[in-house]
């Protein structure tokens, strides 16, 4: 079988030949993520590659009995972007019908994130609002329509009018924000005079202390992403006073019952109808100039790669 893997003296995407494992599965679809390109880069402490184990941390198989599912965090020295995998050497999750199979790959890991951090993490209610930051990005656009299903008032934070139309698409009111951020929660209360109940925050940096004056009393900012910044200064007082929560979130500290759950309905969700988000699709050989197209920042957006 063909995989992924890197070249032991450039550290480039390179596809190769193996044997597949013994009673192996179909890989149908795997979706390139941030956390696969800073794993091969070896910048995460967890967990690294070296060349000629598999890349890619998860995608979608189908068994012999034409049973799919979702797998993730595969054994190494194997991974998900190779034509075959060992179920047995992965946590999976079983697809619910109708969903396709390169839009369920899609919304593995940003599927992950979205749901925890809207239900799990933020505990969104009926009737609540909600301000997705990076709104736009995979895990934005999906946590946004998460909070839609649950009832709540969703509101999208972008940062240019281009993006206001994608989130507009997903069932968001766009915020675009201003060129000072100084300004930003009286452009966030001019949209939601009402007043945010939860943010889910994608960039970090700048960004809480920016949007504390447009959240609620009892507010809470679910923290997922850090685009912006790794670091946030924040004035003690405004969220003490107001007694905000700042609550952490992680895909890698999801039981598997939770993993399961948020996954599932996230992928229920997408069957219906009721959840979607914009990908590219490329095959194995085309794998590695995307690879290092998005190493480099010269293309964006989520890939989804086929076999």
């Amino acid at each position: 079988m063909r995989f992924a893997t890197t070249d032991k003296n450039t550290g480039k995407v390179i596809i190769e030949e193996k044997d597949a494992p013994n009673g192996a599965a179909t890989v149908l679809a795997t979706a390139i993520n941030p956390i696969d390109l800073i794993l091969a880069g070896g910048a995460f402490p967890l967990r690294s590659y070296s060349p000629g184990q598999a890349l890619g941390f998860g995608g979608i198989a189908e068994d012999s009995d034409g049973k799919r599912y979702y797998f993730y965090d595969v054994t190494q020295p194997e991974g998900s972007l190779n034509e075959q995998v060992s179920l047995s050497e992965a946590r999976t999750i079983a697809l619910p019908d109708g969903i396709d199979p390169k839009l369920a790959a899609a919304l593995g890991v940003p599927g992950l994130a979205a749901y925890s951090a809207v239900t799990f993490s933020g505990k969104v209610q009926e009737g609540e609002s909600v301000l997705i930051t990076g709104a736009s990005g995979s895990v934005g656009i999906v946590a946004g329509q998460v909070a839609l299903s649950a009832g709540a008032k969703v509101y999208g934070l972008v940062r240019s009018e281009d993006k206001a139309k994608l989130v507009e698409d997903a069932g968001m009111i766009a915020i675009v924000e201003p060129e000072d951020l100084d300004d930003l929660s009286a452009t966030v209360k001019e949209k939601a005079p009402e007043g945010i109940d939860l943010v889910v925050d994608n960039l970090w940096g700048s960004y809480p202390e920016a949007l504390f004056g447009a959240m609620n009393h009892r507010a809470r900012l679910v923290q997922v992403g850090s685009s912006a910044g790794a670091s946030a200064a924040l004035t003690a007082a405004v969220f003490r006073n107001k007694l905000i929560s700042i609550i952490g979130h992680t895909n890698f500290l999801l039981t598997d019952e939770e993993a399961a759950e948020a996954y599932y309905n996230v992928a229920e969700f997408a069957a219906q109808g009721k959840v979607s988000m914009p990908f590219e699709t490329v095959d194995l050989d085309g794998l590695p100039e995307v690879w290092e197209g998005l190493v480099s920042k010269k293309l964006s957006g989520k890939y989804v790669v086929t076999f």
